[in-house]
């Protein structure tokens, strides 16, 4: 006999902090980055995924080897509860409770329900308050999984007899039922609660709103919110409101002023995944509400609900440099800061050092880094082409369009086409391929207990037990079989055909099925006696094995992802490893320690599409990264969107301000519930704004963007940076939440309210900031930080160029791999003196002849459009040309890597690097000799991947202000129209500098540059300026 299980305990450490920040631990809806007092509930949800690692500014990371629920700086409800006199209504229908009524959400009433007490401050500084149904609001969190406030029925998404949808407006033609054949009900009905926190000071007699929560969907079952210098010794009334509630769009609250990084979001209604699988059950008991107070400490902490003993990591990072292993053929690399391939900062060496423990982030296929096509859903086969080909009809750029839920009909729920509506997935498929665009699928790990794979996996016993018998059973991943069998179903319906990636939806799992009910330390509440423990965090290599070992299934709550996702990027390794598999792309939006390993993405849920949570996502974007996994995603426009979007226009700018914060994450896709997300549905003005605004410049980034992945994958570097990445001692800097650095180069600062204006915070850098759509300077006092107020058009978000900085762009494309031809000039224009280097390379200095004047005034462009079948001969072909924009101000490196775009990392994948080097004093760029890797082809099939060709074309383009007089911010978008050097438009010829014909040896090219202005106004951006102390 297997010896029995160890007890279980609640366990927990303490940490001493001192002036230090604490980020990481996965992606979470609270609205700020800095967890060093704050108080997180980690546990899956549908909008917070858990990843128990933590960075500290300081310079260390601990990995958290705990699987169970757990908290980060868990109130003590003996300590640090509020007790809360309780009163219902309000105005003279206000009635107050007796003392000790519990505060309760009655979400069958539109009253609302107030909580109020006296409170006094014991310490100067801010104070974290935690409002939470956990467990009946308790510190704890595993049993009932976390179910959000206002959602009495226990998360599955309905509300028994009642008609009413959330938002009351929301559409329900697009996708319904009747016209996908589903019996599911859709959309379900649902509400949306209201939870406002808000201390009014005694004093002062000011009231100031911590957490406003207002027609939100999916918040989890606690959420914190801080609130800013508090006085020790003054009185606040706390007043905790709740009420069952509805909005009907996008609204912006007053206390949701942009840039504001103080205003918490709240706690709402969990729908599940989509809120459609379940029926309507019986009621439960109303949701008990309480209140906690956590205050500074010169502590951290972390604790969980179920553990044998206290396990963790400790990671340091105080030094740069180093090696060391990664995995799947890569090697890590650490240089200095500039570009290179290593890391740089104390907090990327932490990175690192996770992924050394964890795995690899494998750099995912080129397309991936495109614009994706998403919505809920695709209802036929012929939908899912007319779109395509509407998406290439009126050019706009595309890499993948995405097939979600109920492509089954009335098979049950399960991977298996509804052959009416999709008659030939194959074809289609291939059609889509012949189109150069990518297909992903949706799948989740349950099916109907009418479809054969329920009835395979039950008689198997694969399936979680508590699920067998139910409509639909859900695959128990911690069974290997199990794992075999849910990969070879999504193998045989998706990948045989040649589905490029799957989407694995609702791995939480979705209504947390995998535990009991009320969670236990004694190892009395196990699903079956053969409840297992996910494989470990760390490494996170192996897939093969039955990991059973009779422990609690509640003491595994948090790994269920990271066992789906990994069963199928080991399938998919095994079985394709010249397809899918030799760079695996999956989305799912929960995540674990490792997961990155498995190459699955983070979505961040079904969220609502208002401001609030626009400006909840950059947040909740930089503290996933900030955990280790680089590649995260989100529903941009939101999930639940109003019935009027199509002619709305303040959702309209709601829409394009959400895709413009979405250019500059890892992946760019949109998605909607019961709607239509193409563009075109929503106006040709709208639709011009965003793909001048954020898809073309998405794709404009490529390079950029892909040499920086290829970094994340080499060295465990972070490409989407919170501040605290490149300034961990800068006090405001770290604990800014709403902008961030895109690599290196870039700041990116997205408008996040209806206002228009924002405050943007430039740290302090030696050389300053160069405005990217004007070129002017500022920040040029290299010793203190400064903040600006910005004001920006519709197709103009803050962004801002770190001096220094070489940032290549590609041309316009419509998809990632498009060639665009571009011929070698007869002579090459430049505004600088002569300069040996340049001479030997053969280039014309002669500034009284234009290159192009031998071709009609310009070079003459052609596209090579690829056919039925991909031409994979022709990617990483070098037929762009790349403009270079140096920005001077300090040096720079910054190193351009080029493969096919789909190899797999080793001996497999050819690669081309060139490092870009600028030196400012003598204002030379020196263009280093490629570093060029050959494929051995040895990947079982007899071949690798072509090399990149050598020979490329450079337009260097060193970057000057604009000025009155020269073309300016009229159209951001267009050609020539940005002056020299500044916004998206591709730089005219008459701007190009120096015009270079590389051919893999080294050139020095000199580019002088004569504007160092540092500006108080600029067209387009109403700037003033005031310094901040940077530390």
């Amino acid at each position: 006999a297997p010896p029995p299980p160890p007890p279980l305990y609640k366990v927990s450490q303490r940490w001493h902090k001192a002036g230090e920040a604490i980020f990481g631990g996965g992606g979470y809806q609270n609205g700020f980055v800095d967890y060093s007092d704050a108080p997180v509930t980690m546990k899956q949800f549908n909008t917070e995924a858990v990843v128990p690692f933590f960075t500290s500014s300081k310079g260390y990371g601990i990995l958290w080897d705990n699987y169970a629920v757990s908290h980060v700086n868990e109130p003590d409800p003996a300590e640090d509860e509020i007790t809360l006199a309780v009163t219902s209504g309000s105005g003279p229908g206000a009635a107050r409770q007796p003392p000790g009524t519990p505060l309760t959400f009655n979400d069958t009433s539109p009253a609302p329900t107030f909580g109020t007490a006296e409170f006094v401050a014991q310490h100067d500084g801010d104070h974290h308050f935690l409002v939470s149904t956990c467990n009946g609001g308790g510190g704890g969190g595993g049993g009932e999984g976390g179910h959000g406030i206002g959602n009495s029925s226990g998360g599955r998404g309905t509300r028994p007899n009642s008609s009413t949808s959330f938002p009351p407006s929301f559409p329900s033609s697009a996708s319904s039922s009747s016209s996908s054949g589903s019996p599911y009900q859709w959309p379900p009905t649902r509400w949306s609660p209201v939870v406002r926190l808000s201390l009014r000071d005694r004093t002062t007699h000011s009231t100031h709103i911590v957490l406003d929560w207002d027609g939100l969907t999916n918040m989890p079952c606690s959420l914190a919110a801080r609130a800013r210098a508090l006085v020790a010794g003054r009185t606040y009334t706390v007043t905790l409101e709740l009420k069952a509630g509805a909005t009907d769009g996008p609204a912006e609250s007053d206390a949701h002023v942009a840039g504001d990084t103080d205003v918490a979001s709240g706690v709402g209604a969990s729908t599940g995944g989509h809120g459609h699988a379940e029926s309507a059950e019986a009621r439960p008991a109303p949701q008990v509400v309480r209140l906690f107070v956590r205050r500074p400490a010169d502590t951290w902490q972390l604790s969980s609900e179920l553990g044998a003993l206290v396990d963790y990591y400790f990671i340091f990072g105080g030094r740069t440099g180093g090696g060391g292993g990664g995995s799947a053929g890569v090697h890590y690399e650490q240089t200095v800061r500039g570009g290179g391939s290593g890391g740089g900062s104390k907090m990327d060496s932490v990175v690192a050092g996770y992924r050394r423990l964890t795995g690899a982030a494998p750099l995912y296929p080129r397309w991936a880094f495109g614009f994706w096509q998403c919505k809920e859903h695709y209802a036929s086969q012929v939908q899912v082409q007319d779109a395509v080909a509407e998406f290439r009809r009126r050019q706009i750029p595309l890499d993948a369009i995405v097939q979600d839920w109920q492509y089954w009909g009335r098979r049950g729920w399960g991977p298996h086409w509804d052959h009416r509506r999709y008659p030939d997935p194959k074809g289609m498929v291939a059609n889509l391929s012949a189109a150069n665009v990518h297909f992903m699928v949706s799948m989740w790990s349950k099916f109907d207990n009418t479809t054969v794979f329920y009835r395979r996996m039950a008689a198997a016993g694969e399936l979680l037990p508590q699920t067998v018998g139910a409509r639909q059973g859900w695959v128990d991943p911690w069974d290997a079989r199990g794992r075999a069998h849910l990969y070879t179903y999504a193998r045989k319906a998706h990948f045989d055909i040649g589905v490029d990636a799957l989407w694995m939806d609702a791995t939480e799992p979705e209504g947390y099925v995998h535990v009991s009910p009320v969670a236990s330390r004694t190892n009395t509440s196990i699903m079956s006696a053969r409840a297992a423990p996910a494989a470990r965090a760390a490494p996170a290599t192996n897939d093969t094995g039955d990991t059973r070992d009779g422990a609690s299934t509640a003491a595994l709550m948090n790994t269920y992802s990271l066992l789906a996702t990994r069963a199928v990027a080991a399938g998919l390794r095994r079985d394709f490893p010249r397809a899918q598999g030799r760079r695996v792309f999956t989305l799912t939006r929960s995540s674990f320690a490792g997961q990155q390993a498995t190459g699955a993405a983070l979505w961040s849920g079904d969220l609502t599409a208002t401001w609030d949570n626009l400006r909840r996502q950059v947040s909740h974007s930089l503290n996933f990264q900030a955990s280790g996994n680089p590649y995260w995603s989100q529903d941009i426009g939101g999930f639940f969107r109003p019935a009027g979007q199509y002619h709305d226009p303040d959702y309209h700018l709601l829409l394009l301000r959400w895709f413009q914060f979405g250019a500059f994450t890892p992946i760019f896709r949109t998605h909607g519930a019961a709607t239509n997300t193409e563009l075109w549905h929503f106006g040709e003005r709208t639709t011009a704004d965003v793909v001048a605004s954020a898809i073309h410049p998405r794709y404009r980034l490529l390079p950029y963007t892909y040499s920086g992945f290829r970094r994340v994958e080499a060295s465990g570097w972070t490409m989407q940076r919170m501040l605290a990445f490149d300034w961990p001692e800068d006090e405001v800097a770290r604990r800014i939440a709403d902008q961030f650095m895109f690599g290196e180069a870039l700041m990116v600062a997205p408008m996040v309210g209806a206002s228009g204006a924002r405050e943007v915070y430039l740290p302090a850098v030696m050389g300053g900031w160069h405005g990217f759509y004007t070129g002017e300077r500022w920040g040029l006092d290299s010793s203190i930080g400064v903040s600006i107020r910005a004001d920006a058009s519709r197709r103009v978000i803050p962004l801002f160029v770190r001096a220094g900085s070489i940032l290549p762009l590609g041309p316009r494309k419509q998809w990632s791999e498009e060639r665009v031809y571009v011929s070698p000039p007869t002579h090459t224009r430049t505004r600088t003196t002569h300069h040996e280097s340049v001479a030997a390379a053969g280039i014309d200095h002669d500034t009284t002849r234009s290159s192009s004047t031998a071709v009609d005034g310009r070079h003459p462009r052609r596209r090579i459009v690829q056919g039925a079948q991909k031409d994979t001969s022709l990617r990483g072909a070098d037929y762009d040309a790349v403009e270079v924009r140096v920005y001077p101000g300090d040096d720079g490196v910054f190193d351009l890597y080029d493969d096919d775009g789909v190899s797999a990392p080793g001996p497999t994948r050819a690669s081309l690097t060139i490092r870009f080097t600028w030196d400012d004093t003598t204002r030379t760029l020196t263009i280093g000799r490629a570093e060029v890797v050959s494929s051995s082809g040895a990947d079982g099939g007899g071949a690798g991947s072509a090399p990149p060709r050598l020979d490329r074309m450079f337009k260097l383009v060193c970057v000057r202000p604009w000025r009155p007089g020269r073309p300016g911010l009229a159209d951001t978008s267009g050609q020539d129209a940005d002056g020299h050097g500044t916004g998206w438009g591709v730089t005219a010829d008459a701007d190009v500098d120096v015009e270079v014909l590389y051919s893999g040896e080294e050139m020095q090219v000199p580019c002088d540059v004569d504007d160092y202005t540092d500006a108080t106004e600029a067209a387009g951006l109403d700037i003033s300026v005031r310094s901040d102390a940077s530390s």
